[in-house]
């Protein structure tokens, strides 16, 4: 076999995941009070199958071998998840909302199949002969994210300064996933390198959203919002800071959009012992939709206007770990409903 075919085996699987759910709902209305309490009840039935595929080279002897075997796993797991939504009106023009909710989110499939692929190189220099095994897993133990979430926000329509909006929340998260060394849990002796997606603990997270939209009799529309964040751990994907601002027209026949948007760095994985962080990354795009009558429309995307990289650093900033140029997008088309 050659090395392609190898890999490909010990990265293909299988998975297949069964949900099955009911929930039941109670909704009230109590005067200026809309109340809205229920619970939901998941099931969720796991199956994945695929190989541990081990490649063993000796480069002594000069010779190769492949060993495959079979694996498959089966996971269920259940969950109860309570949830309560107030709105309170204190005026037309004031809105206030709390909500109290548990969410879960699935592993993915990716992190979740049944492979291995494990690479073991034994080489000579002088008298002395060395062994180095490496290994990339996945885990089909994988628990699913568990939040439980508080919201609290109040919203202004004062007519002449548009919508505005504040709110704040607290996340607090079990089981939350990220790639990690794992040769040193007892289970992989012998290896030198060993990465696979894990179940991380426990974190908190706290922020605040401000959002403001004002549309004027000229067809201009401004929109701009931020979000805010501290977390008690490094979370995945997780930035500090994310905002957009928006600069539209819009007529009866014409839409059109100018945005940019910001995120700040984030934690990404570890690796040799460091973090691989996404740097901050700022971003320019274009929308326009031309209505030539009520059931059709042209329109132009563009996407990326100023080029601007994807770039992955290791430890601090100076350390690229990857750096992707993507360019500019553009797309043009026509949309015709018949409905």
């Amino acid at each position: 076999q050659n090395e392609s075919d190898i890999i490909t085996q010990g990265e293909s699987y299988i998975s297949t995941e069964d949900v099955f759910a009911a929930y039941g709902m109670v909704t009230m209305d109590i005067e200026d009070w809309h109340i809205v309490a229920g619970v939901r009840y998941e099931n969720t039935a796991f199956s994945t199958s695929g190989n541990k595929v081990d490649l063993i080279v000796d480069e002594v002897n000069d010779s190769e071998t492949v060993n495959i075997e079979a694996w498959q796993v089966d996971k269920d797991y259940d969950h109860l998840l309570p949830s309560l939504n107030v709105r309170y009106e204190f005026s037309d023009n004031l809105v206030t909302r709390f909500a109290y909710t548990n969410t879960i989110a699935r592993p993915t499939f990716e992190d979740s199949a049944a492979y291995q692929m494990i690479e073991t190189e034994s080489t000579q220099d002088g008298n002395a002969i060395s062994t180095e095994r490496k290994a990339v897993v996945g885990n089909p133990d994988l628990d699913p994210y568990e939040s439980a979430n508080l919201d609290f926000s109040i919203e202004y329509y004062p007519g002449h300064f548009g919508v505005m909006s504040a709110g704040l929340f607290q996340k607090d998260i079990d089981n939350y996933i990220v790639q990690a060394e794992v040769q040193d849990n007892g289970n992989w002796a012998g290896f030198d390198e060993v990465v696979q997606p894990i179940n991380g603990g426990s974190a908190s997270i706290s922020g605040i959203e401000l959002a403001w939209t004002k549309s004027f009799d000229s067809g201009l529309l401004l929109a701009t919002n931020a979000t805010f964040t501290d977390s008690s751990d490094e979370l995945p994907s997780q930035s500090d800071t994310i905002a957009n601002f928006t600069i539209g027209y819009e007529t009866n026949s014409l839409s059109a959009r100018l945005s940019t948007s910001y995120k700040s760095e984030a934690f990404l994985f570890e690796d040799a012992d460091q973090g691989v962080y996404e740097d901050q990354h700022s971003q320019i795009d274009l929308n326009i939709k031309y209505f030539v009558s009520d059931s059709s429309y042209v329109y132009f995307n563009a996407v990326n206007l100023t080029d601007e990289p994807y770039y992955l650093y290791h430890g601090t900033s100076n350390y690229n770990y990857q750096y992707e140029e993507y360019g500019s997008t553009f797309e043009v088309g026509f949309t015709y409903n018949s409905f």
